[in-house]
């Protein structure tokens, strides 16, 4: 296996194939029989649930913004893992924040 960088796992596409089946199914699963993306708005309060969104949001941001900086600060570009500021919490931070 070469190492080289950004190269993709040989089974990517079947992967994301493969997941994409599992959200489709599990959406019209919900959607028509179970109703459980539903249950939480009658029963948490509107304040509750917008808080939770707001924490969802600027955690989004942070790690958003924290793979960024120690990315462009980066000047040195070897293969190795970095794991100083975000990616010390989690591999890839940008996935997660968005």
């Amino acid at each position: 296996m070469n190492n080289r960088i950004g190269e993709e796992h040989p089974l990517c596409d079947i992967g994301q194939i493969f997941f994409l089946s599992i959200f489709i199914i599990v959406w019209i699963l919900d959607s028509f029989l179970l109703h459980w993306s539903v249950f939480f708005f009658g029963q948490i309060n509107l304040l509750i649930r917008s808080l939770l969104a707001l924490c969802c949001i600027v955690t989004g941001i942070y790690f958003e913004k924290g793979s960024k900086e120690v990315l462009i600060k980066r000047s040195d570009f070897e293969s190795r893992v970095i794991n100083f500021g975000v990616f010390s919490i989690v591999r890839h931070p940008t996935y997660l924040g968005v």
